[in-house]
């Protein structure tokens, strides 16, 4: 969840290059959890994205090139370089477009601000990337707590 203060102009950055993913959500949810890249190899893709870790443990946050780790606890750290990934976004955001939205009371108003600026240059049916900087009275993290990694077979059981 995340409270807006009041009459706080948001800027966001909107990247206008390519996006970088790392499998898809499916296989994830298959349970093929085991990293096929590192967190170094993927900041060589992106220096904004999102995803999580080998055996989903810890929501991944990558910002300016570095990768941190939401726990389930709601702490944030950042990771060691070598640590597995089995599935995220990145792109890049070097360059991209600023823009100022308008003042937000909720993180819903953001987000409608965001729909209206996506639907009207791309369509809601399409990948975007975005940085979102203002200031916020509380930003809460979750993530799932780390399960062992499945194998095909045990996961189709």
């Amino acid at each position: 969840m995340v409270e807006l203060t009041d009459r706080v102009e948001n800027h966001v950055k909107k990247s206008d290059g390519a996006m970088y993913q790392v499998s898809t959500l499916q296989a994830l949810m298959l349970g093929y959890t085991k990293g096929v890249i590192t967190a170094e190899e993927l900041r060589k893709h992106g220096d904004t994205g999102l995803g999580t870790f080998q055996d989903v443990n810890g929501e991944m946050i990558l910002l300016d090139h570095k990768v941190y780790r939401a726990d389930q606890e709601g702490c944030v750290t950042e990771v060691d370089p070598q640590i597995g990934v089995p599935f995220a976004a990145a792109a890049s955001l070097k360059g991209a477009e600023e823009i100022t939205l308008t003042a937000a009371a909720s993180v819903e108003d953001v987000k409608q601000q965001l729909n209206l600026l996506v639907d009207s240059s791309f369509g809601l049916n399409s990948m975007h990337v975005v940085q979102l900087e203002g200031r916020f009275i509380r930003i809460k993290a979750r993530s799932e707590a780390g399960r062992h990694s499945q194998q095909w077979s045990s996961a189709r059981s």
